[in-house]
C-alpha cells in the first residue's frame, strides 16, 4: 500500500498509471480531461502532501462511516418503531423497482430518501455520535473576537481551540429535551438512546410526518462535519452511502436485539435493551473517530413479505 501511494504521488508515475487503467476523468481542464488525482499535481502539490490527501479520501471516510452505521444499527435495534417506519419509506420508495435495492440510481432515488426518515436516522446518529467530539481550530496569526452571552472576547493569535461537537449537539437551545414519558430510566443519564428522536429531522421539532418542512439547524447548532472552508470535503460522499447501505440492508432485513441468559433476569427484551443503553452510554470510545468501544449484541432477521419486527 505504502509503494502504490507512493507511486500515486508521482506525477511521471500517475501519468502512466492512469494511460494503462483507463482512470475514469471528472474534470476538463485545457480540453483535457481530469481526475482528481490530476488535480493534485496541477496544483503542484508535493508527492508527501497528494499521498496524504489520497490516504485520506481513500481510507478515513471509511473508518467514519463503519462506525456510524454501526451505531445506526444499534439505535434501530432499540427503537423498533423507528425501524418499522423507516422499513415502510424505503418500501415505498424502492416500490417502482420491485422492492430490489439494486436496481436504484442516484438521480432518481436519492432525492426522495434525502429528506425522508432514513436520513433523519442518519442525522440524529451523528448528532449523538458525532464522528469527532471535538473540532480542533487556529486563529492562526490574526486575533478573532467572539461573542458569548452578549460579551465580547478576543482570542491572541495562533491559539488553538477545540470545539465541543458533543455539548453543541445536545444544546437545549436548539434541541429540547425528550419528553419526560422518554427520560432515561437506569439512573445513568443521559443516555443517547434515550435521546434518539429522528423526529427532531421530521416537520422541525419532533413528531412530524414526512412530507412536513424537513430540519435546517441553525448554522454551528449541528455540525458532524465541521464547517465553513474546512469542513469534510467527503460529506455528501458519506450521507450518499449511509443512504444506500441502510436502504440496502433495511429493504431486505430486520435487525433485533439479542436476549442473552443475564437478560432473562431483568425482563428479557427490556433487560437486553437496559444493558444496550449502558453500552452505548458508558463504553463508546474516541480513537480515531467516536466509535463502540464494546458490541451490542443483535442479529439480522430476513423479511418475509416485506414484514418489519413486530416490537412496539
Amino acid at each position: 500500500m505504502h509503494a502504490y501511494l507512493s507511486e500515486l504521488g508521482d506525477p511521471d508515475k500517475a501519468k502512466l498509471r492512469k494511460s494503462q487503467d483507463g482512470a475514469e476523468s471528472v474534470a476538463v481542464h485545457g480540453g483535457e480531461r481530469e481526475n482528481l488525482l490530476d488535480l493534485f499535481h496541477r496544483a503542484q502539490l508535493p508527492p508527501a502532501a497528494v499521498k496524504g490527501n489520497i490516504f485520506s479520501f481513500l481510507f478515513a471516510g471509511h473508518e467514519a462511516n463503519a462506525n456510524t452505521l454501526t451505531l445506526a444499527l444499534f439505535l434501530l435495534a432499540v427503537h423498533p418503531s423507528v425501524q418499522r417506519s423507516l422499513q415502510d419509506t424505503v418500501d415505498s420508495h424502492l416500490a417502482g423497482c420491485g422492492g430490489d435495492a439494486g436496481r436504484t440510481d442516484f438521480a432518481t432515488h436519492y432525492p426522495l430518501f434525502r429528506e425522508s426518515i432514513v436520513t433523519a436516522v442518519i442525522n440524529e446518529t451523528l448528532r449523538l455520535f458525532t464522528i469527532l467530539p471535538f473540532l480542533p481550530k487556529t486563529t492562526a496569526d490574526v486575533p478573532v473576537s467572539i461573542v458569548v452571552k452578549g460579551q465580547k472576547h478576543v482570542l491572541p493569535p495562533n491559539t488553538l481551540v477545540l470545539i465541543n461537537t458533543s455539548a453543541i449537539h445536545r444544546h437545549p437551545a436548539h434541541w429540547p429535551a425528550t419528553p419526560p414519558s422518554e427520560e432515561p430510566r437506569h439512573g445513568c443519564a443521559p443516555y443517547p438512546v434515550s435521546s434518539f428522536n429522528p423526529g427532531y429531522w421530521l416537520g422541525g421539532r419532533g413528531g412530524g410526518e414526512e412530507g412536513d418542512s424537513f430540519l435546517r439547524p441553525q448554522p454551528g447548532a449541528f455540525v458532524p462535519f465541521s464547517d465553513g472552508a474546512r469542513g469534510c470535503l467527503g460529506r455528501q460522499f458519506a450521507m450518499v452511502e449511509l443512504c444506500a447501505q441502510l436502504v440496502g440492508i433495511f429493504a431486505e432485513w430486520s435487525v433485533e436485539l439479542v436476549v442473552e441468559d443475564d437478560d432473562e433476569a431483568s425482563g428479557g427484551w427490556e433487560g437486553a435493551r437496559a444493558r444496550a443503553e449502558r453500552t452505548l452510554s458508558e463504553k463508546v470510545v474516541f480513537d480515531m473517530t467516536l466509535r463502540p468501544g464494546e458490541m451490542v449484541p443483535v442479529r439480522f432477521v430476513k423479511r418475509v413479505g416485506k414484514v418489519g419486527i413486530k416490537r412496539s
